[in-house]
């Protein structure tokens, strides 16, 4: 009985080994089959979501470029309607006023509109329809001013309108809008160019790649073959399914890698396909990551005949089995680290809840000016600005429970410099690890840091009058109100000289306006240079001017004055003009004298008693100084 059943041993050995390969290989196939197409669905997956970045940067860069250019149209029309206040505000006649305010426009290529008590004084009167006008009053009955957008017939303007408490006008300014649009079209064109040509590049294996379908229009707004590039998503051939159904609903159950037919190469020819799926919302897209099943077929036939083969000659042949999968599951793992890597932001891995660093692309190496090495395995919060510390962390225990965007953040350099960037995240929920994706925006930052001090530069210059250069009106009640707190509080004199041009109206009237506009801006020069350089000279309307004396008593004050006064009497006015001939002119000026503490402790006083000693000179034969 013994030796039959030791007979029976090999029969019976190959019995067990007869049945027990094909339930081994059926198991090896199913493994070799998940793990494949794990990998791909993980491999196409991380090229959607860089992908996706990529977009949100160029869209980012592309609202900024808007908001600056705006803003810059915005400060335009604020600078212009100030001017033509000073212009109504100014003693000159109405048909004067009114010339200004039309040259002003004619320069800008612009409209300017003045409204007295819902009365157009100047300006286009047809420029508006009486329904935007209708708007505009009502909100300015409670609030000073407004930006309003306005289509006149195809040509769009951009409206800033506001309410002057003081001579109570109405200005209403209008822009056209044709050229700033045309160009914030170009440079959204460039940027969806830019994009359409990154995903119609990108490659996913040896023939996969990548399509974005525009939800609302159900086309495709970026595919690789021209064939159906910008044309609507067809039926499925041969199932004539609804694709873009069959994609919505992926999307709505959240699933991973799902199955269609598709049209081949060859006429008539049907491939079946994978894709796997990603929405984004701001733009209605559908954004695909498509390989054809074959492709996974040949490789899975691949493997599962290697399995086969090891299986049948032992464990030996089996390792070299593992060692090829896992070859593979390398090369996988190097094109995921390929995109990783060439992505065009800084992309970081840190543990959920430590913050520490996991693994860096080198974008990111570049943006902190670091080695990889002094990086990995320290918390992130390590190279963030002490100020955005706290929120940075309060940011990242947020995302610790559902994906957050857009924070933006100081980042420390190697260097000690700093990196402005905006930092967005994802939870990676089964490896317990926080993706970052991180924009650098430094350059856009030192932009709008230009674009500061241009505008304080512009400030500058509205509190100056544009034709003579002197300080405004504004400006000198402003620096006087200063200066007489000053001098109280130090006990100083300040004392205020007040002068006006003997017959202007005559020079204007004999020689025309632009004569007269060179007498102003030569009299600012000649006054200017015969003062100290604590003095300072302001326009305050027409032919009048005033100079403001710092620690300067009423005695002094005189001397200068009459010192002046001198000087503008014995100096010739050379015109040299395109308009006429070259000639000389001589002029006199009248001189009102008030200082601080003596004559007042207000600015109104100051200058009533400078206006009423100015009145004085001028009724007692022009030409000298008086006294308050």
């Amino acid at each position: 009985m013994k030796r039959w059943l030791l007979s029976k041993i090999p029969v019976i050995a190959a019995i067990v080994i007869f049945i027990a390969t094909p339930i081994t290989l059926l198991f090896i196939f199913k493994s070799i089959e998940n793990t494949v197409y794990s990998a791909e669905g993980n491999l196409i997956s991380a090229t959607l979501d860089t992908l996706i970045s990529f977009i949100e940067a160029q869209f980012k860069n592309l609202n900024q470029e808007k908001e600056i250019h705006t803003k810059q149209v915005h400060e335009k029309l604020i600078k212009w309607t100030n001017i033509i206040d000073e212009i109504l505000q100014n003693e000159k006649g109405n048909t004067e006023k009114g010339n200004l305010i039309e040259r002003l426009a004619t320069m800008n290529d612009a409209t300017f509109i003045v409204y007295n008590r819902s009365l157009n004084i100047f300006g286009k009167r047809v420029a508006l329809p009486q329904e935007i006008l209708n708007r505009i009053f009502k909100r300015l009955s409670h609030q000073e001013y407004l930006f309003m957008k306005f289509n006149e017939g195809d040509n769009p303007a951009l409206i800033y309108a506001k309410k002057f408490l003081k001579g109570g006008n109405i200005i209403i300014s209008i822009y056209p809008l044709d050229e700033l649009e045309n160009f914030l079209r170009k440079l959204e064109h460039e940027v969806i160019r830019t994009i359409r040509e990154t995903i119609i590049s990108l490659r996913i294996e040896e023939r996969g790649y990548v399509v974005v379908i525009s939800g609302k229009k159900e086309t495709f707004f970026a595919h690789p073959n021209p064939k159906f590039d910008g044309k609507p998503v067809p039926l499925e051939p041969e199932r004539n399914r609804n694709l873009m159904k069959i994609i919505r609903e992926s999307v709505t159950k959240g699933e991973g890698l799902f199955n269609y037919l598709w049209y081949g190469d060859e006429e008539n020819k049907v491939v079946s396909k994978l894709a796997f799926v990603r929405y984004y919302k701001p733009l209605d897209w559908y954004i695909l990551g498509t390989i054809y099943e074959d492709d996974l077929r040949k490789i899975i036939r691949k493997y599962n005949f290697l399995a086969a083969t090891l299986v049948g000659i032992g464990s030996t042949i089996a390792l070299i089995l593992y060692l090829t999968l896992t070859r593979k599951l390398r090369e996988n793992v190097r094109n995921l680290k390929l995109t990783w890597e060439t992505a065009g932001v800084g992309l970081v891995t840190c543990l959920n809840g430590g913050w520490e660093i996991v693994e860096i692309n080198n974008h990111f190496e570049y943006i902190l000016g670091r080695k990889r090495n002094e990086i990995i395995g320290k918390p992130i919060t390590n190279f963030v600005h002490t100020e955005d510390y706290i929120p940075f962390t309060e940011y990242l225990e947020k995302a610790h429970y559902k994906s957050y965007s857009d924070f933006q953040a100081r980042l420390l350099k190697g260097e000690g410099e700093i990196v402005y960037a905006i930092i967005r995240s994802s939870l990676i929920r089964e490896r317990n690890l926080l993706l970052l994706s991180v924009t650098d925006i430094t350059k856009m930052i030192e932009l709008q840091r230009e674009l500061e001090k241009a505008n304080e530069i512009l400030q500058s210059l509205s509190s100056r009058d544009h034709l003579t250069g002197a300080f405004n009106r504004r400006t000198f009640e402003n620096i006087l109100k200063e200066e007489l707190e000053r001098a109280k509080s130090e006990k100083e004199h300040i004392s205020l000289i007040m002068l006006d041009i003997d017959h202007f109206k005559r020079i204007n009237d004999t020689h025309g306006h632009l004569v007269g506009d060179y007498i102003l801006k030569s009299l600012v020069k000649l006054l200017g240079s015969k003062l100290r350089l604590e003095d300072t000279i302001f326009r305050y309307g027409g032919e009048e001017f005033f100079i403001l004396l710092l620690k300067t008593d009423k005695k002094k004050a005189l001397n200068i004055a009459e010192r002046l006064r001198n000087e503008i009497e014995n100096y010739e006015f050379n015109y040299r003009g395109k308009d006429k001939a070259p000639f000389k002119i001589r002029l006199t000026c009248s001189f009102g004298v008030s200082t601080f503490p003596e004559d007042g402790d207000r600015l109104e006083e100051l200058i009533s008693k400078a206006d009423e000693a100015l009145y004085r000179a001028k009724k007692e034969g022009r030409n000298r100084v008086k006294s308050a």
